[in-house]
């Protein structure tokens, strides 16, 4: 018998073995593998063919502008680059129709039965625009990230947003907070919240790494940050934070894991401050090897102002390492305070430090609180649980017998 064909559409997949842009939907697909016959669509970068293969996932590069090295998707959230580089909004049509052009063809060849829309703008939109255009028979789920519905608060981007709900089959959520977002604009029918889960074994605790200490050239407190290099994610506070860490702790570092538009600029404050020493920016680390950063640093921080995911928390608390977060709704089904980890009251350098500072005074203390939140997350967010739940939601659409219950929807 021939499993069931499902498209993934997205605007962010792992685009080299490693890479960790979309590493979420990349494992979603891995465990979908066996009820299901996965395929990809996801934007080319740099010399990418038109058709590769990632571990029996069939994957389909649409072009993203005639010219070469113009890429909208490049790892980085796609609003934030329209935000700092209006010009890029001359390449967003055909960014659109290329995806349209690539996603009627692949639907055709290969006999599609549902659509997996990652992000409701643009992903879900095209899809609802091919099934009111062309295929009314085909079935979407779209799922929600966060970063669709904070960026789109406008009266435009909620006539789209709604325009997309009226016309999809299924609808997934990666937290309640997002839940509660689509029940205001009015949305009926049933929300599935499944949260971005990880691989409990990969981010384990047991992945502490002295050794990286010393490649790194740390030899006190260790403090991180993960994540893009933008303004919204709040690391140029995180580093202007650093001076008054440093008095207290001299050796302490904060290394710094990802890459952005902000990069430079944060180089260059790191400068200005006088604590290039302590400041250490590793570009982009695989999605193999970042589990020995979290697991190694003594305290992990977020202080962002609006997050999609926010899946960096997961991992980090699977690690078993001290968290520090923005209190953001994105957060609160992961982080409960002084219980699995620890909320900035505001996001200001004085707050951020401050609250460092007394986390790194208490590390021995607060051990507790990072073992609950490892236990917490296997729990609750290891990906056999999500998995499973996705298989069942995709085998409801395709069946006649309605009766399959979900294991779990938080």
């Amino acid at each position: 018998m021939k499993k069931p064909k499902i498209l993934t559409l997205t605007s962010s997949f792992p685009r080299w073995e490693g890479d960790y842009n979309g590493i979420f939907i990349y494992e979603l697909a891995i465990r979908l593998k066996e009820k299901f016959q996965v395929f990809v669509l996801s934007p080319a970068f740099n010399n990418s063919n038109k058709v590769e293969y990632l571990d029996g996932i069939k994957l389909f590069k649409y072009k993203q502008f005639p010219i070469k090295g113009i890429e909208l998707a490049d790892g980085n959230p796609i609003m934030s680059k329209l935000k700092k580089k209006k010009h890029f909004w001359l390449t967003v049509p055909f960014f659109l129709i290329s995806q349209f052009v690539c996603l009627i063809k692949i639907i055709r060849r290969e006999e599609i039965s549902i659509i997996h829309a990652h992000w409701i703008i643009p992903q879900g939109l095209i899809a609802v625009v091919y099934k009111k255009l062309i295929n009314k028979k085909i079935k979407i789920v779209a799922s929600i990230h966060g970063t669709d519905i904070n960026d789109f608060k406008g009266f435009l981007g909620k006539r789209l947003i709604k325009y997309v709900l009226n016309y999809i089959d299924e609808l997934t959520v990666v937290s309640n907070s997002f839940k509660n977002k689509i029940v205001k604009l009015g949305y009926g029918k049933k929300i599935f919240v499944f949260p971005t889960n990880i691989d409990t074994q990969l981010f384990n605790p047991g992945r502490k790494d002295e050794t990286l200490k010393e490649r790194l050239g740390i030899n006190g407190e260790f403090i991180l940050f993960v994540g893009s290099l933008v303004k919204n994610k709040g690391v140029h506070l995180l580093i202007e934070a650093m001076p008054k860490i440093i008095i207290a702790f001299p050796n302490a570092k904060l290394v710094v894991v990802g890459n952005g538009q902000l990069k430079q600029d944060l180089v260059k404050t790191s400068k200005k401050l006088g604590i290039t020493n302590s400041v250490i920016f590793t570009g982009i680390v695989s999605n193999k090897q970042i589990p020995s950063y979290y697991a190694t640093a003594d305290l992990f921080v977020l202080p962002s102002f609006s997050e999609g995911l926010g899946g960096v928390i997961t991992e980090a608390l699977s690690c078993e390492t001290l968290v520090l977060a923005s209190p953001l709704k994105a957060f609160k089904d992961r982080i409960i305070e002084n219980k699995t980890g620890f909320y900035l009251k505001e996001i200001t350098s004085e707050k951020i430090s401050s609250k460092i500072i007394h986390i790194l005074k208490n590390k021995e203390k607060f051990k507790p609180i990072s073992e609950t939140g490892r236990t917490y997350i296997v729990n609750n967010f290891d990906w056999k649980n999500v998995g499973e739940n996705y298989n069942k939601l995709f085998l409801n659409l395709l069946l006649s017998d309605k009766q399959l219950t979900l294991s779990k929807n938080l």
